[in-house]
């Protein structure tokens, strides 16, 4: 009995779930069925019905909305990695690639350059534009003496020198002072005839005795010393030789004892109440001619500049610099100038509206109208198509800036420049002479930043931008066209010793660029082939910063200083040419000097950072590469 009950309730057990079963999958029928008849409607990239689904793009998808981003170095952009941290070669902090491929500045050609992130990087912009334009050109030379007021004292008999009254070279004489005393036979025998003459010949004779007192004359006595003689009625042993004119003595050519013949010369005395001043001026600059003004500033007298003109321009060229020399004479009543004095001028010139072409005709490069006279015509006196100089990038053959694309973007350009002029907003300005066009947009400030993020991208940038049409790519030869020889001569010592000052500054050994500096100071002031006003100018230049670069200064005083030198240096390559021997490449730290940048030369091209040293010693990228080459 109890068995047919147990089973008679797991029977009513079973039927109660099952009508439980029952029930819940009616109402999920009843929900299925209502949400069959709803209006489609899928999230946008969602798969459509029927369309299988495809895990392994999903998982990309996934990668790429998880914005995995790489990092990379500024300055070495070969560098990528997954994770920020420090570039492996110079220690700098990596910055992030967008996937797109842009940088973190976003300043690349197109659409991509945001105005804000332009701001951000301190690119500052300006139209190209026509100013008026002055030619201006410094030139160099040296205080010389007025030769057109020489004098010369000269022997008027033969004889020997007993005694000399100016000792020296410099000395001042005035008028018919007694510069030496003379025993002379011949004068004293003539002395002896003419006392003779006049005590046996009566008053009336005295055309005899005029003759006499010529003959005396024409050996250099003077009326005084004639009548001096013929009351003593004794012929004077001795006869002194007097200076004709005052002025300071150049020239020494006797001594006591020494023997002398009629006419030889003395002494040479100048007249240095005016002084003459030299200069050198380049083949190039013959607009510089007399009457042409002159902004002065004289060695020791900085603080006084003073004005000249020209009044004298030579035609002949000197063989060895390829100038030729210009000359103003200056009023020294005050005595402020000393012979040998270095002295540097500016000269300017207003650009004319028409500039004479030898051809006659000639295209004008900034787009002017044909000049039938001869020469082209330019619009507006002395206007050219200008940027300032800021914008400029230099590589060595070819110079670049970035002009702006309308979209918050730039583009590299290739242009061709001429004169630099400094304008009176105080900015240095240089002249475009093609590739821009007046009314385009170029940055002026951050150029470098922009051309940086370009070569991160892999676009085009100022080293990797397509020639010009025509451009030669072939390596160039040392041209040392106007060179001094004592220049040329020391091209490759230069080199050789300012990369050892670089090689103590890269490895924070202060005691070793100091000794480097002076060193390469004194091989300066060792000559090798003459001295001329191109060398002196130069050994000035890089001079200045090594007189700084001394064993007590420390590596912020050195490095300071040697960012001078290099800028000096590669002026003066940049103007006479490479070292034919030495190879040079410049490289360039934008974070040097609280991120100011600078430059530095260097032989190898790995590059060894001297402004940071250990701290970051492969911060740079090389800007241009010479060797044996023109830059």
């Amino acid at each position: 009995m109890s068995k047919v009950k147990m089973l008679i309730n797991k029977l009513s057990l079973v039927k109660k779930v099952s009508s439980s079963v029952l029930v819940t999958a009616a109402c999920l029928g009843v929900v299925v069925l209502a949400i069959s008849h709803l209006p489609e409607k899928r999230s946008e990239g969602a798969p459509a019905a029927g369309v299988a689904h495809d895990h392994g793009a999903d998982d990309a998808a996934g990668g790429e909305s998880a914005g995995k981003t790489e990092y990379t170095c500024s300055m070495h952009p070969s560098v990528r990695r997954g994770e920020p941290g420090k570039c492996p070669i110079c220690h700098m902090d990596l910055i992030p690639v967008s996937p797109s491929g842009g940088g973190g500045a976003g300043l690349t050609g197109g659409a991509g350059g945001a105005r804000e992130a332009i701001g951000g990087a301190g690119v500052e912009t300006v139209r190209v534009e026509r100013r008026a334009f002055q030619m201006t050109r410094r030139l160099t030379g040296r205080i010389v003496p007025d030769l057109s007021s020489k004098t010369v004292v000269t022997s008027w008999v033969d004889g020997r020198v007993e005694k000399t009254y100016v000792r020296f070279e410099g000395e001042r004489v005035r008028a018919w002072q007694p510069v030496a005393l003379l025993f002379s036979p011949s004068l004293t025998g003539a002395q002896a005839e003419f006392l003779a003459l006049i005590q046996n010949t009566d008053a009336t004779q005295t055309s005899l005795r005029k003759a006499g007192e010529a003959r005396l004359a024409n050996l250099g006595m003077t009326p005084r010393e004639i009548q001096a003689l013929i009351r003593s009625g004794k012929p004077a042993q001795y006869n002194p030789v007097y200076a004709s004119s005052g002025g300071i003595v150049i020239r020494r050519n006797v001594y006591e004892g020494s023997q002398i013949r009629r006419g030889e010369v003395l002494y040479e005395v100048v007249d240095n109440r005016k002084v003459w001043m030299e200069l050198d001026v380049s083949l190039r600059d013959n607009w510089i001619r007399p009457g042409q003004p002159l902004i002065v500033r004289a060695e020791g007298l900085e603080a006084m500049p003073f004005l000249a003109v020209v009044d004298y321009a030579d035609y002949q060229v000197d063989g060895k610099t390829r100038t030729f020399m210009v000359r103003a004479t200056l009023d020294n009543s005050h005595q402020l100038f000393r012979f040998g004095a270095w002295v540097r001028a500016e000269a300017r010139e207003a650009v004319a509206a028409t500039i004479p072409t030898p051809q006659g005709g000639a295209k004008n490069p900034q787009g002017g109208a044909k000049n039938p006279q001869g020469g082209a015509t330019v619009p507006g006196e002395g206007d050219r198509l200008m940027v300032p100089s800021t914008a400029v990038l230099y590589t060595g053959k070819r110079s670049v800036v970035y002009v702006a694309d309308g979209n918050g973007g730039f583009s590299p350009r290739e242009v061709e420049v001429g004169e630099e002029e400094m304008q009176r907003d105080g900015l240095a300005w240089t002249i475009v002479l093609t590739g821009l066009s007046e009314g385009e947009t170029v940055a002026r400030r951050g150029a470098f930043v922009i051309d940086s993020n370009r070569r991160i991208q892999g676009s085009p940038s100022m080293m990797t931008l397509p020639k010009m049409e025509g451009a030669s790519g072939e390596p160039q030869t040392p041209v040392f066209v106007g060179a001094p020889l004592e220049v040329v001569l020391r091209m490759d010592s230069l080199a050789r010793g300012y990369f050892a000052v670089w090689k103590g500054l890269a490895g924070d050994d202060a005691q070793a660029a100091a000794a480097a500096a002076q060193a390469l100071r004194r091989s300066l002031a060792e000559p090798k082939a003459g001295s001329s006003p191109q060398w002196d100018e130069l050994r000035t230049v890089l001079e200045m910063p090594l007189a700084k670069m001394t064993a007590g200064a420390g590596l912020p005083e050195l490095r300071k200083e040697f960012s001078q030198l290099s800028d000096g240096l590669w002026g003066v390559f940049r103007k006479y040419g490479f070292p034919p021997h030495v190879n040079v490449l410049r490289v360039h730290c934008p974070m040097a000097f609280d991120n100011r940048g600078a430059d530095w030369l260097q032989p190898t091209p790995a590059v060894e950072n001297p402004y940071f040293g250990k701290e970051m010693y492969r911060c740079g990228s090389v800007l241009s590469v010479g060797s044996g080459g023109t830059p």
